[in-house]
């Protein structure tokens, strides 16, 4: 998985927080069906899913806002191509 998303690119210059880390996030967020960036927010407190984002800390929901709002779908076409064609 970090391989597939490590082409991801957001609008942010010089982001502290890598947009890979945040789709990294969002997607985890997905999988355990959390209801808020809140909720988000409180499990990357944990270094388990710092560790596993590729994040050396925790940040909040007012990044994953800011990050999503500027991503670039042109990496996210393109994971989601080479997911559905074999």
């Amino acid at each position: 998985m970090r391989t597939a998303t490590a082409g991801l690119q957001d609008s942010r210059q010089t982001p502290d927080i890598s947009p890979q880390s945040v789709f990294l996030a969002v997607f985890y967020s997905f999988v355990f069906r959390l209801l808020s960036f809140q909720q988000l927010e409180s499990d990357l407190a944990q270094p388990y899913l710092q560790h596993w984002i590729g994040s050396d800390r925790g940040f909040g929901d007012d990044v994953l806002r800011y990050s999503l709002c500027g991503f670039d779908v042109t990496g996210l076409e393109a994971i989601w191509s080479r997911a559905i064609v074999p």
